[in-house]
């Protein structure tokens, strides 16, 4: 348990105990000289022992940890015996302990669903899942037997029983105008033709620790409208590294909606960068940064298109894969950064939550969006490359917002014009991958246990030309731009501790 911030609680003939404590070795804690826990209740029952309490999320004690807006690693452990006193507390043992990463500030709030709501699921049927370690698998769905305008107001993952650990994350896309042929059809997601590719306009997304998405009273998803212009395709991405064999899964996710609308539109905006080789993580970093942006010119088209002066933000789900160690998601506005939309220090893979905000944010024209992920990579020995499998890498930040406008993605690649003998990327096209080859041929010859070299490196990714590009639900269906993230003339600075020493 070192170290921690620990609370150790139990009840013994009728009386609650409750200390605030913290590890300094691997023994029994010890006591705060400051004891910041508020015991609210205490009892025991037939489920065990249950204790109730609370702490203001900054106490000012060194021996304690701020209960922050992010992910936090929460360790457990307990005995069946009672403490002989409160300083004397037998050891739980090996077995009897565990730990499980949280959001104790920003979960989804569960609201009473109206009278008439209804439920759909998007789910694949009696699909064979490969032995292989990553599937990408897509079923195509039409709902135009929704004729009139509704809104989602929840959406949540339908996991198969016994199949928790091979559904790793799934997201639903919204495509106008893709091939009526392909409804109903099932296929391995990024292999077939380009005209059945989900398209990119992400409307729900789930990853592993996820758990039911309610929208907020006052926004809801659109669905219903000239649906038979949409089809809706569910991609799932299967795990299975233990090449298991004899899985036949019907997983997906399910919609709840209503006729009764609400005030506002959401609409879902992804910003990251392109699952290829383009993204390159080399070995031996604690903190390797890759950044991909919505710059203020997409995001000024955005409100204009839409006739709004502002958008507001209300949740976001950042994602990365195995390296990811943090993800921040900034907002800049006239060359000023303000307060992250997201800061995930501790990011968990295993833990991927859809974050409601605790207060909503103001999207204006001139403001603009930067992803910043960190990855740890110093237990691999070759280089990590972006792309689809869990062992690849990705960095992306999905925003909801209100109300909709025609944006919903903007992506990234990086053109490492930084490295003098690179010039494939300056030609380089999504249909012709082959011309990534002379930029992979070159970083793969870098000794990369020279820490100058990755210093060096690091400096060309964050300095490099970035191709950026703009995806709308009208024409013309994509812009594009060719830009350099500059620091910002303020950067932002967390506010001072409130704490006094002495």
């Amino acid at each position: 348990m070192y170290p921690s911030d620990v609370v150790v609680g139990w009840v013994k003939d009728g009386v609650p105990h409750l200390s605030d404590m913290h590890t300094v070795g691997h023994f029994q804690p010890v006591n705060d000289t400051s004891q910041d826990w508020t015991l609210l209740h205490g009892q025991e029952n037939n489920f065990g022992t249950v204790l109730k309490f609370e702490r203001p999320l900054t106490t000012c004690d060194n021996n304690d940890t701020d209960i922050v807006d992010a992910t936090m690693r929460i360790i457990f452990s307990y005995h069946p015996d009672d403490p002989t006193d409160d300083n004397l507390m037998p050891w739980h043992g090996a077995t009897r302990r565990g730990a499980k990463s949280m959001m104790l500030l920003s979960t989804s709030k569960q609201y009473k669903l109206p009278n008439d709501s209804q439920t759909k699921d998007l789910v694949h049927h009696q699909f064979n899942v490969p032995t292989k370690r990553t599937t990408y698998q897509c079923r195509v769905y039409s709902l135009d037997d929704i004729t009139t305008k509704h809104h989602v107001i929840k959406f949540e993952a339908v996991i198969q029983k016994d199949h928790e650990p091979f559904v790793h994350h799934m997201n639903i896309y919204k495509c106008h105008n893709y091939p009526r042929k392909y409804i109903g059809t099932n296929f391995e997601c990024y292999t077939g033709s380009l005209d059945m590719m989900p398209c990119g306009n992400v409307v729900a997304g789930w990853a592993v620790g996820s758990g039911p998405f309610n929208f907020p009273p006052n926004v809801g998803l659109p669905l219903g409208e000239n649906e038979n212009e949409y089809a809706y395709i569910i991609e799932i991405h299967y795990n299975n590294p233990g090449a298991v064999t004899g899985l036949v899964d019907s997983s997906g996710m399910k919609f709840t909606y209503t006729s009764h609308l609400r005030q506002h539109d959401a609409g879902i905006l992804t910003v990251g960068m392109y699952e290829n080789k383009q993204q390159i993580i080399p070995p031996h970093y604690s903190d390797f940064k890759i950044q991909s942006v919505c710059s203020k010119e997409c995001i000024s088209k955005a409100l204009t298109d839409a006739s709004l002066d502002e958008i507001k933000l209300f949740a976001v789900w950042q994602h990365a894969h195995l390296l990811g160690r943090g993800i921040t998601t900034r907002h800049l506005r006239n060359d000023v950064e303000l307060e992250p939309i997201a800061e995930d220090e501790h990011y968990d893979f295993d833990y991927q939550e859809t974050r409601l905000f605790r207060k909503e944010i103001s999207m204006r024209k001139g403001d603009s969006i930067r992803v910043e992920c960190t990855y740890d990579s110093t237990l691999r020995k070759n280089i990590t490359y972006g792309g689809f499998s869990t062992v690849d890498e990705m960095c992306f930040s999905f925003v909801y917002y209100y109300p909709r406008t025609p944006l919903f993605m903007t992506i990234q690649s990086l053109l490492y014009d930084t490295i003098p003998r690179n010039t494939s990327l300056l030609s380089y096209t999504w249909k012709d991958p082959s011309s990534l080859d002379e930029l992979v041929n070159l970083v793969e010859t870098y000794d990369w246990t020279d820490h100058s070299v990755r210093s060096k490196f690091q400096q060309d990714v964050l300095n490099s030309t970035m191709r950026s590009r703009c995806y709308w639900l009208h024409q013309p269906y994509r812009t594009q731009e060719d830009l350099k993230l500059e620091d910002p003339a303020v950067s932002y600075h967390k506010q001072g501790s409130s704490c006094r020493n002495g």
